[in-house]
């Protein structure tokens, strides 16, 4: 699948596959599609992959645009970077076996990116698991624009609708489609939402959000109620892996 505008795939997956000892002489149950966070690249996925590793899947990770050796210019809130995951779901989706499944995991920014391509495109992809996500990008573009109403007097609701006129016109997009709620609407897959009430750069109710819009009874929200943002799996460990493995069960 290609996106409509000028695509930066990424370049390169980290990938890594089961230790030996954690199912010896057992196939993989599947692989999960790993989406780092704002600031993060496709290593900085590994801490979390490591429990993924030890719950039978391999994982596939990618950079995404604007990010590690991702060499795009620009981001998009997800809505370019989900044609790229589509494109890896593809990828990994051709190299499984009969039976075994393909989990897409997406953290912080990366949320969006995942949700957004679970939207486009479901048919590879076997379940969704959310964590500490973003569910709107324009929250964050209306925070940065709130600094320049208070210093020029430029109304933020002005900027926007300017903004997302230009945006579409110089990059192919419109700034509402990266509102992950519709695009969850349309699911029909497993999903598992995480967060954090200490988080402070996605609150609480942005996971709720979420959880509220995929529209059936397969899916959970797990909440921790001290862990920094995207980082459960380090400060809430045991509560990570609990929820990861019975979710990845219950497959």
């Amino acid at each position: 699948m290609s996106s409509p505008a000028a695509r930066f795939p990424p370049p390169g997956l980290t990938t890594r596959s089961r230790c030996s000892s954690c199912a010896p002489n057992q196939p993989a149950r599947g692989t999960v599609v790993m989406v780092h966070g704002m600031g993060g690249t496709k290593e900085t996925v590994m801490r979390p992959a490591q429990m993924f590793l030890e719950a039978g899947f391999d994982v596939a990770a990618l950079a995404q645009r604007n990010s590690g050796d991702n060499t795009a210019p620009t981001n998009s809130f997800g809505v370019l970077e989900s044609y790229d995951i589509l494109d890896v779901v593809t990828q990994v989706d051709e190299r499984l076996e009969e039976g075994q499944l393909l989990v897409l995991w997406g953290e912080s920014y990366g949320g969006p990116s995942a949700g957004i391509a679970l939207g486009r495109d479901a048919s590879r992809i076997d379940a969704l698991i959310l964590d500490c996500p973003v569910a709107n990008g324009r929250v964050f573009i209306e925070q940065v624009l709130q600094e320049v109403q208070a210093e020029q007097g430029i109304p933020v609701g002005y900027m926007m609708a300017v903004g997302t006129v230009m945006n579409r016109i110089e990059h192919g997009w419109w700034l509402g489609e990266a509102e992950v709620t519709p695009w969850l609407a349309k699911t029909s897959r497993p999903t598992l939402v995480l967060r954090t009430m200490a988080d402070e750069v996605t609150p609480p109710p942005m996971g709720q959000t979420l959880y509220d819009a995929v529209p059936h009874a397969d899916k959970q929200l797990v909440t921790s109620e001290e862990a920094e943002h995207a980082q459960i799996h380090r400060d809430d460990a045991e509560l990570y892996r609990r929820s990861i493995e019975e979710f990845l069960n219950a497959l």
